[in-house]
């Protein structure tokens, strides 16, 4: 029976997005379960998903070229000067910049909690 849990995993998902985890179901069947790539790529996507904005409107926020950043999201490609676009990421959307640079768990947020303090010292008062 050909089905979508018959498939070949490059075949349902694009390249490089997703990583598959054979399990056994409370059925006892194997069932296939996936979880996102822990990647900069996926961590970019992760970003815009949550601020609910398109790939033009993060890279001029963050004074990238739109482009560029397209590119780092489509072909799972890591920055050049990594660390300055990590650093202008953070300033500009106020993501935590350890999680975006090196990845880790995802974490909910109360909605109703405090916001995590900015790392970037862009409120700094010299």
């Amino acid at each position: 029976m050909a089905g979508p849990l018959n498939r070949e995993p490059q075949q349902r998902f694009p390249s490089g997005s997703r990583s598959w985890n054979p399990r056994p179901s409370e059925g006892g069947e194997d069932v296939t379960s996936w979880r996102p790539r822990d990647t900069f790529a996926t961590r970019l996507r992760l970003i815009r998903g949550e601020l609910g904005i398109d790939i033009s409107q993060a890279a001029t926020r963050c004074g990238l070229p739109i482009a560029t950043w397209s590119y780092w999201e489509r072909k799972g490609a890591n920055p050049r000067d990594l660390l300055d676009v990590v650093l202008r990421i953070e300033h500009a959307l106020h993501v935590d910049r350890d999680w975006l640079m090196w990845g880790g768990p995802l974490e909910r947020r109360d909605p109703d909690a405090e916001p995590a303090p900015c790392t970037c010292h862009c409120h700094d008062k010299s």
